[in-house]
């Protein structure tokens, strides 16, 4: 048994020496937009990097797309969902998770002279924003909105038609100090009344980042 663990063991190292010291000048698994397998996967570094990766199936030391299509595991898509051996089919930098944050897009917004006004109306509602009816419909909508002047603030106006009891009804609301880099939320409800109840438009204003000149950093 001693005997036959020893060969094992050498066959084994043989083998894995074997895998590292195969030729790096072409890996044959050279990514491709569509992320195509390679037919004839080569052990070696990662396409020349010097970076060895190992499969997470089965560890072998071989390299990139050429990992999955060796042991047998067709890895998935991350991206796109196909079931092809790589994580990402695009290719595409990405986006920056920092630049979702209120004061990155409060940043962009000032300096492309915009503010932005997020609406959460009833599905149904009809929106106007400075006399001029908005044809986005939904109950969640988003305005980009010009800023004439970044070092002003400005004053927009909503009016918000909903139908209650079969009849139409409105209701004004001033968004006031709006600057370049302003992010707002405008919430508008129609809460449940009772029959004889005198018909109601409930509204909230929040302020995601009041804009202005970004900070300098330090």
């Amino acid at each position: 048994m001693r005997h036959l663990t020893a060969i094992a063991a050498i066959l084994t190292l043989s083998g894995l020496q074997a895998v590292m010291a195969a030729s790096t000048d072409h890996c044959g698994c050279n990514p491709t937009p569509n992320c195509a397998a390679p037919l004839t996967p080569t052990p070696c570094d990662s396409c020349g990097t010097g970076i060895v990766e190992g499969c997470s199936q089965c560890s072998a030391a071989l390299c990139g797309c050429g990992v999955c299509g060796t042991c047998g595991v067709m890895a998935g898509c991350s991206v796109c969902g196909q079931n092809t051996c790589c994580w990402d089919c695009t290719y595409e930098e990405g986006t920056d998770i920092e630049s979702l944050t209120p004061e990155s897009q409060s940043k962009m917004l000032y300096e492309q002279s915009q503010a932005r006004l997020h609406f959460e109306v009833p599905e149904s509602a009809g929106v106007w924003l400075s006399d001029q009816r908005m044809s986005t419909p939904g109950e969640k909508r988003v305005f980009i909105v010009p800023i004439a002047d970044r070092t002003k603030q400005y004053k927009y106006v909503v009016k918000v038609d909903v139908v209650i009891r079969g009849k139409k009804y409105f209701r004004k609301i001033a968004l006031n100090s709006v600057t370049a880099g302003t992010i707002l939320n405008l919430k508008v409800a129609v809460p449940e009344l009772a029959e004889d109840a005198t018909p109601a438009i409930d509204h909230e204003v929040s302020t995601v980042a009041p804009g202005g000149a970004p900070k300098a950093d330090g």
